[in-house]
């Protein structure tokens, strides 16, 4: 009776694929770990102001609305709220102070909400940056890996292992894996957050022109 010796499975774990990859394979997943975590700050912080922005009450609307006759006493409610709208009703009463036409106030609430909107937008553009850059990142570095790999095949006159070249493959296709998580993340969470401007820039145009139908 004959007695098999089963040799114990060899096991990498995804840190062994990431540090065998070479300094280039480090230094690239190193990059995309810090995409990552910007992405995911810029995520929740941006969500956190969005849903506190559309939990506002719309009480300091209606509360201007009846104060339109006397625009002293709205600036002064302005100037106690903290509603997102405030500084830009509050421009727009400082025109209506000075017997500005209607036009003329239209204009400068539009500019003012224009503004306040940009700052919403901010971080916006990196996310998206990071959603399309993180891949062609992930590409790079398998690139680069597939470069060397083949430069070993080339110094060996073609005698090399080709499970070292397998090795060397596989672990350059890290990378892409990699820049593709990251950039999937990004990109959810980049179209989530201009829905839910999409959403706030629409309440605002609603709660404004409420306003302007009664000057």
């Amino acid at each position: 009776m004959s007695l098999v010796i089963q040799e114990p499975e060899s096991r990498f774990s995804f840190f062994d694929l990431i540090f065998s990859g070479g300094w280039a394979n480090v230094l690239i997943i190193v990059v995309l770990f810090g995409l990552l975590i910007y992405a995911l700050y810029i995520t929740i912080e941006r969500f956190l102001i969005y849903r506190a922005v559309l939990k506002q009450e719309d009480i300091f609307v209606k509360e201007i609305r009846r104060k339109l006759t006397e625009p002293k006493e709205a600036i002064a409610i302005c100037d106690q709220s903290d509603h997102l709208l405030a500084s830009v009703f509050k421009a727009g009463l400082a025109r209506l102070e000075q017997r500005k036409n209607k036009e003329q106030i239209t204009l400068t609430i539009e500019s003012r909400t224009a503004y306040v909107v940009a700052q919403l937008e901010r971080h916006l553009n990196t996310l998206a940056t990071i959603s399309g850059a993180a891949p062609m990142l992930g590409f790079l570095g398998t690139v680069i890996g597939m470069v060397l790999a083949f430069k070993e095949m080339a110094m060996s006159a073609g005698q090399a292992d080709i499970s070292q070249l397998a090795g060397g493959i596989y672990t350059a296709l890290t990378t892409t894996v990699a820049g593709l998580v990251v950039g999937i993340i990004s990109y959810i969470a980049y179209n989530q957050l201009v829905n839910l401007l999409q959403r706030i820039t629409q309440r605002f145009e609603s709660l404004i022109n409420t306003v302007l139908e009664e000057l």
